[in-house]
Formats: C-alpha cells, sequence, structure tokens
C-alpha cells in the first residue's frame, strides 16, 4: 500500500513527533512519505500530487481544516482518504468515530474499510462536515485570525485546544451587525427573503464538536440537510439559541427553518464569507450548493456502520462522552 502522510505544520511539535514516531512503528513494510504543509491550502496542493501519483491513502494529519483541503485535492480520484486526528476540530474524525489516539488511528488505515460518502460543492470547493453562512462564518473567521497569528497562534491553539471556537463565539457576540444578513433563496419551489442570523448546510448532526445543529443528517443519502435560523436581536437571545442547539431543541422554535435537498442557490445582498469544514471556502453574494453523490473514498474502523443518526431524545448520553 502506497501512502501519503500530510502534516499540517501548524499542530505542537509533541503532536509532529508522537505521529512521526507512530507513523515510522506501524508502516515500516508500506510504501510511504511523509510531507509538511508550509502555507494555507498546501495540503491540497500536495493531495492533488498525490493522487496523480496513484498513492492508494492520503492521510490528513491535522483537523477538520486539513481534511477539508486534501478532499478539494482527491475527490472524485482513486486515492482515499484517512485522518489521524490532531487538529483544533475534528468534527470529520468524530462522525467516523475514528481514534484520537494515532497508534489505534495508524490501525484504521492498515486493517480498515472504505466508505464513500457524498460531497457538498458551493461555487466549485468541496466540504464534507457542514458549511453556511452568517454568524457561524464570523466564528470561523475570528478562530482562523488567532490560530495564524504566529507564534501568539500557536501559544492559543495550545491553550485552548478544542475550546477554541467556544472562544471566538463569545469574542464574535461582542461585533455589531452580527446577527442579521438579508437573503434570498428558493424553498420548495418558492422565492424566500429573509432576514437570517444563520443558514447552514450539512451532512453530519454535529457542528464544532457539539452543536447538534442537523439531528437526522447522513452523509451517504444523495441529500443535505439545511437550517435557517432568522435574525437575532440581542447576545441574550443568541446565547439561549445555543443551549438550544446544544441538545438538538432548536429545530422546533418557530424562527428555526429545516428541511432536505440536494441543490439550493442563496444570494445576499452584501458579499459573504462561506465557510465550509471550519474554513473558509469562498467569498461571494451568490452561492450555489449542490450533492455531489460518492465522490470520495475515505478509510473508517471495519465496525463503522452509519450509525449517526440521532433524535433529541437519545443525544444526551452522546453529548456527556463530548462535553
Amino acid at each position: 500500500m502506497k501512502i501519503k502522510f500530510i502534516i499540517n505544520s501548524g499542530i505542537s511539535e509533541d503532536a509532529k513527533n508522537q505521529v512521526i514516531h507512530a507513523v515510522n512503528d506501524n508502516f515500516i513494510e508500506h510504501d510511504y512519505s511523509i510531507e509538511f504543509t508550509g502555507y494555507h491550502r498546501h495540503a491540497e496542493v500536495i493531495a492533488k500530487s498525490s493522487a496523480m501519483q496513484f498513492y492508494d491513502v492520503v492521510v490528513a494529519v491535522g483537523g477538520d481544516g486539513t481534511v477539508n483541503e486534501i478532499i478539494n485535492g482527491i475527490a472524485g480520484t482513486e486515492s482515499a482518504l484517512a485522518v489521524l486526528p490532531v487538529g483544533t476540530a475534528n468534527d470529520f474524525a468524530e462522525f467516523y468515530s475514528l481514534p484520537h489516539n494515532i497508534h489505534e488511528a495508524c490501525r484504521v488505515i492498515k486493517d480498515g474499510k472504505v466508505h464513500c460518502p457524498d460531497l457538498i460543492s458551493v461555487n466549485g470547493k468541496f466540504y464534507a462536515t457542514a458549511g453556511g453562512i452568517g454568524f457561524p462564518s464570523k466564528v470561523v473567521r475570528f478562530a482562523n485570525k488567532l490560530k495564524s497569528s504566529g507564534a501568539v497562534g500557536q501559544f492559543i491553539r495550545e491553550l485552548f485546544g478544542s475550546r477554541l471556537y467556544t472562544v471566538s463565539v463569545l469574542f464574535s457576540l461582542m461585533r455589531k451587525n452580527a446577527f442579521s444578513n438579508s437573503i434570498n433563496l428558493i424553498k420548495n419551489g418558492l422565492p424566500l427573503r429573509i432576514s437570517a442570523f444563520s443558514l447552514i448546510i450539512d451532512n453530519q448532526p454535529f457542528l464544532g464538536g457539539n452543536l447538534l445543529m442537523s439531528p437526522g443528517a447522513v452523509n451517504d443519502d444523495g441529500t443535505f440537510n439545511i437550517c435557517l435560523i432568522d435574525e437575532m436581536n440581542s447576545r441574550t437571545e443568541v446565547i439561549r439559541l445555543l443551549l438550544k442547539i446544544i441538545k438538538g431543541q432548536h429545530v422546533a422554535l418557530s424562527n428555526v427553518m429545516t428541511w432536505s435537498a440536494n441543490e439550493l442557490e442563496v444570494e445576499s445582498d452584501n458579499e459573504q464569507d462561506f465557510f465550509g469544514d471550519g474554513d473558509l471556502l469562498c467569498h461571494s453574494k451568490k452561492f450555489r450548493m449542490k450533492v455531489v453523490q460518492r465522490a470520495l473514498k475515505v478509510m473508517v474502523p471495519n465496525n463503522y456502520h452509519n450509525r449517526n443518526i440521532y433524535d433529541v431524545s437519545s443525544c444526551d448520553t452522546y453529548l456527556r462522552n463530548i462535553i
């Protein structure tokens, strides 16, 4: 088996050393190589080159952002994606119950099976977990700004870890004009104009580790899930909403609309950031999303089956395991 490991240079030195030792221990009998990223979206370039060189597996060593870059490099090719989840956010790995122990995650690469999920395309870019516009994009922009601040960013990543996005939510709440974005879209064949707090289009239940945004979402049914939340009028209202989302209870609110589709077009009065897989993918007034079925190969544990369909009543046990 020919394997390419792409390591996000932004992870801690300790994590890098652990990964390199684990790879050398576990793949001595395989044809493998290791590359470090040197700039933003570099992993996509390396992954695309690896697919052209017929690597069987391309491994994302990092979080959701690294996963996204590699997806955009290998989608539609014969190369499979694997993940060693050592990033700030690991929603993709959590969906597949991939081990956080590096040696155990290496065994999934060697002995696991292949699952072929759908991807979501937005203006020509792919993502696998959740994406959208509005307040969450502002959170992602702020988090990425913190992470990219050189030595300070490295310190912040190590200090907060997966809680970095929680910190970013709190800071984003302090900003003016964060709670309303005027958008136009088509819902069930009818035009809709709304001042929205957020529009989320996702392929799995959780966003940001513990927000149960789409309780019934799966990633291989040919559709994506849409959650449209009306504008918020105060920080207190936003905090109450977030507490509802943690348990998936927001879907019953009168100012929340949810539905499924296989494509969606959205137009905003102003240019907006669209985030996907924890990264900013594009900046535009118009966004076209569509499902691309079975567009990716993913190495998953042998005991994996698509059990990630949560209802509101069953999520409390899961939440206790991740909070």
